[in-house]
């Protein structure tokens, strides 16, 4: 099955960033093009070739891009459109949350990112949802090891996109201080308990230490897939930078480059 064109968009924005300086026409054509995407999305509209369930990754990419190729955030853009995100899906677009739906873990992550960024001037509502939505994911995770609202069992339920899911909501976890839930002195080994719990088996997954982007160590058989290797890898990054990577797992990501080149 060929790769649909809109992953080939974010994949090419990941990859134009090492080289961003150097092919200043090809990184402003797709800043262009992505930027036309985004503002359909904040005009309500539900752009052609786009699945909502890849918009949190082609902001990443052009936020990332842009930061790189023009030297500065584009900080109350992206606001505008992640409250216009957000609007549209608590009133319950069809579209967003139709066939491969932008997700209630998608919403709350990029309202987090404006959480971090600036609390003081983030409206109130969108504020009370996010945090709210994050107390519940780690009372979870506290409790229960696990995201019980993705998989009821022991992971054994674990689909393709909750587990999408729960990458990107550690993503989020593991690098943020949650001293307001756990005792400093716990933290470390909360957070490494929940890594080891969604670890995947095989040393495929794992990619290579260096790897500068989130990318396919090969070709993905649907949008899904994509973006569950993405995520998957970003994932164990993050893992590894935090120090939340047992071992065994460290060495299997050491070794990484033998399978995904």
């Amino acid at each position: 099955m060929p790769t649909p064109a809109h992953i080939s968009l974010i994949e090419e924005g990941y990859h134009l960033l090492p080289t961003a300086d150097a092919t200043p026409a090809q990184s402003d054509r797709w800043l262009g093009q992505v930027r036309s995407l985004l503002d359909s999305l904040t005009a309500g509209e539900a752009p052609e070739g786009l699945l909502p369930a890849d918009i949190p990754d082609l902001i990443e990419a052009y936020d990332l891009l842009h930061r790189v190729r023009c030297g500065y955030p584009c900080d109350a853009y992206l606001r505008r459109l992640r409250l216009a995100l957000a609007d549209r899906w608590l009133r319950a677009d069809r579209w967003l949350r139709g066939p491969n739906p932008l997700t209630k873990t998608d919403i709350v992550l990029q309202l987090l990112a404006e959480v971090d960024r600036d609390i003081l001037t983030l409206p109130r509502r969108y504020t009370d949802f996010a945090l709210h939505t994050l107390s519940t994911w780690i009372t979870d995770l506290l409790r229960h090891g696990r995201f019980t609202d993705l998989h009821h069992d022991r992971f054994a339920d674990l689909q393709e996109t909750q587990l999408t899911e729960a990458y990107a909501r550690l993503i989020h976890l593991l690098p943020a201080d949650l001293f307001a839930f756990i005792p400093p002195a716990e933290e470390p080994h909360q957070k490494r308990r929940w890594t080891a719990a969604y670890l995947p088996t095989e040393p495929a997954a794992f990619p290579a230490p260096a790897s500068p982007v989130p990318s396919l160590s090969a070709p993905a058989a649907s949008s899904a897939a994509a973006r569950l290797q993405r995520r998957r890898a970003a994932f164990l990054r993050t893992a590894r930078l935090c120090g939340c990577l047992p071992p065994a797992a460290k060495a299997k990501q050491e070794n990484s480059i033998n399978y995904v080149r």
